[in-house]
């Protein structure tokens, strides 16, 4: 007895570039038979893949047998729909409906009896499965969620060796091979069908920004103000091209935000033009671990309640973070409904737990960072540019009093193993259905982190406004080819000897290029440094000019001659420690040379012994009279 299989083997739904796929089965057909499934995607440079899926279906009862499979794709452009047994071709029929399209294929092999095998494959074409933002490709190959006996499921995803090296991918393949034109990456899906294949290729990325921020002072006496600048990360590295007018310095916060420092007259106006490029690269945090962190990340904040029953008894459910990042993302669910009416309300992390259907991106971040903070591990919230498809299955939103549509909030956490900072995106691994946890993207751009605060620093004003075009931020496919460049200036020529004698050395950063975890070494020939011969430096800003006092001292006072002052400037550039070294010959004079600093040194020398003697002479004098 022949049966129709229709609308029982797989339905595989496409929205905005992603696959969303699940097996929907009848009972009874779920009953007749166990399938198998062998699919390789291999990717075209266009963006489409091509899909061989071979099939096997396996009789589980004795009079039963299928002789139609019907395939839903959710996309319109769907291509090259053909299929084959082992009888040979057989027709595919085609047919849109409401942006889906239904193929349908009449099998020609009729196999009946219990245990006996039904093979045959499909092949066609799917437009736009991967995407390509800046440098980066990225990749979604779908699962299936089905409800029949699976025998086995192996997937190949193969793809074009020009799409750059792998960046990073998840699940973790079984299998890598390569030829001249190809990487295949198989995996074993047979204990996780349902699970999405996320990768990126590419080395790294590349962003362009450009803000205008309007400055007035309507005071009767002048002021400062601060301007938030895109900052340097474990993860991104930032070279401002102009900043117009120039600041009168940079400087950091306790976070390490970067701020540009303007004074203002009173009722002076000035617009500021900020642009500059950013380098997103994950190998920089390889660079950058730490032993440890500071005390203030776990601390409790107003929107990161570690005090409240509902969080530490949730907590104590946890046992790592990696469950507390399953339970978030499981948990919460974002609420498109009430972006309208509640983008300025933010719940905070005992809130979001006890109203879990009326999250918006902030809630997602607090309630991870609450519970992570409650368990000592250390935890803060980035903010800043993401790329998107545009949809709610990629929202771009931080809501809040000062509330924004064009940036997006997301967690690092401190992997106290690892020691580093670890990315994570808690709202999109809800909202997407992919691995966020195991999985690192290049399309992450922070403007500015919270540790210290859950409040600070607020965000600026040309961001509020999804309307509003004073910033502008867009991935771009071009190299970064910007590096850091001090000078270092030595402000000492000569030294006097037997006596210790004040210099300065000069760092200056004219680029708009930070040079990171910097620090400076100070070295002397035939003279004493007094002091310390190391010292630690930290971030030299763009635009920045730092001074480090310093002492040098010779030997006898009677000595004269030559001596050698020798400084290197270590620090991270692009991930990569550059040195940065200065000589200078120091003249050493004699005090009994009589020239003017000695001579003053000799005047000031007599003039202290005479008033230590003036003293003893009066009252000896006194006493002869």
């Amino acid at each position: 007895m022949p049966l129709r299989v229709k609308n029982s083997i797989i339905l595989l739904i496409f929205t905005a570039g992603i696959f969303l796929p699940f097996l929907k089965v009848q009972k009874v057909e779920s009953a007749s038979f166990s399938v198998s499934y062998d699919m390789t995607f291999t990717l075209q440079e266009n963006g489409s893949a091509k899909v061989i899926q071979k099939i096997v279906l396996q009789n589980l009862t004795a009079d039963l047998y299928p002789s139609e499979y019907s395939l839903n794709i959710g996309a319109s452009d769907i291509k090259s729909a053909s299929g084959t047994d082992s009888l040979g071709s057989f027709k595919v029929s085609s047919k849109k409906d409401k942006g889906l399209t239904i193929l349908n294929a009449k099998l020609n092999d009729k196999v009946i009896g219990k245990n006996k095998l039904t093979k045959f494959t499909l092949n066609y074409t799917i437009n736009n499965i991967s995407t390509k933002n800046g440098n980066m490709w990225e990749v979604l190959t779908p699962g299936i969620n089905t409800s029949e006996k699976l025998g086995s499921f192996s997937l190949k995803l193969k793809t074009p060796k020009n799409f750059g090296k792998l960046y990073s991918i998840y699940p973790k393949p079984n299998k890598t091979t390569e030829n001249k034109s190809f990487r295949t990456f198989t995996f074993n899906k047979k204990d996780s069908p349902s699970e999405t294949i996320i990768a990126s290729f590419g080395d790294f990325q590349v962003a362009e920004f450009s803000f205008r921020e309007k400055l007035k002072n309507p005071n009767f006496f002048s002021k400062e103000e601060r301007i938030l600048l895109p900052r340097d990360t474990n993860f991104q590295e930032v070279n401002f091209t102009k900043i117009n007018p120039r600041p009168e310095k940079i400087e950091e916060d306790d976070d390490g935000n970067y701020f540009a420092l303007y004074k203002l007259d009173a009722g002076e106006e000035k617009d500021i033009l900020i642009e500059g490029v950013v380098k997103i690269d994950k190998s920089i945090s390889d660079i950058f671990t730490k032993e440890n962190t500071n005390n203030e990340l776990t601390l409790n904040q107003k929107y990161w309640d570690t005090t409240s029953k509902n969080i530490l008894d949730k907590a104590s459910e946890l046992s790592d973070v990696k469950e507390i990042y399953e339970f978030v993302t499981q948990t919460l669910v974002f609420n498109n409904e009430i972006i309208e009416k509640n983008i300025t309300k933010r719940l905070g992390g005992s809130s979001a737990l006890s109203n879990p259907k009326e999250a918006l991106s902030s809630e997602f971040v607090d309630l991870f960072i609450s519970l992570s903070r409650a368990k000592n591990i250390p935890a803060r919230e980035v903010i800043g540019f993401v790329v998107g498809d545009g949809t709610s299955l990629t929202p771009t939103i931080v809501n809040g009093k000062e509330s924004s549509e064009k940036l997006h909030t997301w967690v690092e956490y401190f992997d106290n193993e690892n020691k580093r900072w670890v990315q994570v995106d808690p709202t999109w691994a809800s909202t997407r259905r992919v691995d966020y946890f195991d999985y690192t993207d290049a399309n992450h751009f922070a403007l500015f982190i919270r540790e210290s605060s859950s409040e600070e620093p607020k965000i600026p004003e040309m961001f509020w406004s999804s309307t509003d075009n004073s910033s502008d931020v867009s991935f771009v496919n071009e190299e970064f080819n910007f590096s850091a460049n001090p000078t270092v200036e030595l402000g000492i020529s000569k030294t006097i000897s037997g006596f210790p004698t004040g210099g300065k050395i000069i760092i200056k950063n004219d680029t708009g290029k930070s040079l990171r975890y910097s620090r400076i070494n100070i070295s002397a020939e035939s003279m004493q440094l007094i002091g310390e011969e190391n010292q630690e430096i930290g971030t030299i800003l763009p635009f920045s000019e730092y001074v480090v006092n310093i002492k040098l001292r010779s030997g006898s006072v009677f000595k004269s001659g030559e001596g050698k002052l020798t400084t290197k400037l270590v620090g991270y550039d692009q991930g990569v420690e550059k040195i940065f070294e200065e000589s200078k010959v120091i003249a050493i004079s004699p005090f009994f040379s009589f020239n003017t600093p000695q001579v003053l040194l000799l005047f000031l020398l007599l003039a202290t012994l005479g008033g230590l003697f003036y003293p003893l002479f009066r009252k000896f004098k006194n006493r002869l009279s």
